[in-house]
């Protein structure tokens, strides 16, 4: 077994040399990093560019325009030569020994997974804990196993199932884990924390829109509509009441 790590950027000057670091110090267990963005002008490109020396040889890159989050995932996946592969956002840390832990595995299922740490905007770190068993609504999984940065497909997995739908802007994740799910591939859970990650992404900061891609990822596998719109209606409305809690914390 062997991983690679991929990282998708646009602009991410101000984070992505610290998710590269945190892949080097596990540079022995990495087979290769694949970073893929999308036409940087901040300086991004010159952080990737003085990285090379650091991953002998195991970093491979390209900028260039793309069609968003899930087509650069996309040629990520089209560059990657391991086994498996795991995603990173550039905002994110590949958790402490994460990889080793991953390889300790000795089989090769479809789906490695492990715990994450949340990392809020005040810099507070909140493990999320993978979920064992799945939780079925019209027998379709609610939700991932954990964040996809703590989720290590198999490449055998991603060509079969044709990599991530590039509709979805937020969602296109859920989306493939609803396909692996239904094509009945074999997954492992590992006790381990996977990843640190960044709690800014599209998906926490767009309610209406991520829940609306969940409705959709939902009755493109198979949930009637009906159903899927009312699960997004009670989703907006519980990430609102969140949304407001926090507001009245931080004031």
């Amino acid at each position: 077994m062997s991983v690679t790590v991929g990282i998708v950027c646009l602009n991410a000057a101000p984070s992505i040399a610290d998710a590269i670091d945190s892949v080097v110090a596990q540079i022995d267990d990495v087979h290769q990093l694949v970073i893929v963005d999308g036409g940087s002008g901040d300086g991004t490109i010159d952080i990737i560019a003085a990285a090379e020396s650091r991953l002998a040889g195991k970093l491979a890159w390209v900028s260039e325009p793309d069609g968003g989050i899930y087509d650069a995932m996309n040629n990520a996946l089209a560059r990657a030569t391991a086994s498996h592969v795991l995603f990173l956002g550039a905002d994110d840390l590949l958790g402490e020994g994460a990889l080793r832990s991953i390889l300790d595995v000795g089989t090769e299922p479809d789906l490695i997974y492990g715990d994450a740490h949340v990392v809020q905007r005040d810099g507070r770190r909140q493990l999320r804990r993978a979920v064992e068993v799945p939780r079925l609504v019209s027998g379709i999984p609610w939700t991932m196993p954990n964040c996809h940065q703590a989720c290590v497909f198999s490449a055998d997995a991603y060509r079969r199932l044709e990599g991530f739908n590039t509709r979805f802007r937020i969602a296109g994740d859920y989306e493939f884990y609803l396909r692996f799910f239904a094509a009945n591939l074999t997954s492992v859970r590992v006790c381990a924390s996977v990843t640190d990650y960044a709690l800014q992404g599209v998906s926490s900061r767009s309610g209406l829109a991520t829940a609306d891609e969940y409705r959709l990822a939902r009755v493109m596998n198979g949930m009637s509509p009906t159903l899927a719109r009312a699960f997004m209606l009670r989703s907006l409305l519980y990430w609102n009441l969140a949304r407001a809690v926090r507001t009245v914390r931080h004031s």
